[in-house]
């Protein structure tokens, strides 16, 4: 919805500038919810559990 609302915006003329910070979106994502709609497109067991550790996985920044 983010994504199609800064198109929306986008859209409206050629001189705006959008920046959109969408630092930890996913932490704010239930994450038992989001693996079963995964699951519900994806049957693959190694997939899903990759997916649940990219969800688990800390941030590591340079500098």
């Amino acid at each position: 919805m983010a994504l199609q609302r800064l198109r929306q915006l986008g859209n409206q003329g050629a001189d705006h500038v959008l920046d959109a910070d969408i630092e930890n979106y996913f932490g704010s994502i239930e994450h038992g919810k989001l693996l079963t709609l995964v699951g519900q497109r994806v049957s693959d067991r190694k997939m899903l559990r990759l997916v649940r550790q990219w969800l688990q996985a800390g941030v590591r920044r340079r500098g």
